[in-house]
């Protein structure tokens, strides 16, 4: 083999590959991620709960989660609109 041919390269596995897919498809989706939890938070038609829960998430991947002192981790919940259910599959 000659030295170009990519002799003693690890190969991923069709697993890493379709990680790697998924992720990078997953950064690009990343601002409009950003811009439905941004208008999620200003949005009257949806319940305070929800809200609180958009919000505490920009806040925590902004400044990073507070540790909690033993106590489990708050839950977030995302209730998506009919428009972009489709898209979370």
């Amino acid at each position: 083999m000659s030295e170009g041919s990519g002799a003693g390269r690890r190969r991923r596995s069709a697993a890493q590959r379709d990680e790697e897919r998924m992720r990078s498809i997953l950064r690009g989706a990343t601002p409009s991620a950003a811009r439905l939890l941004a208008e999620a938070i200003d949005n009257e038609e949806l319940t305070i709960s929800v809200r609180l829960d958009c919000a505490k998430d920009v806040l925590n991947r902004v400044y990073g989660k507070q540790p909690s002192g033993g106590e489990e981790p708050p839950s977030v919940s995302l209730v998506l609109s009919e428009e972009v259910k489709p898209f979370a599959r």
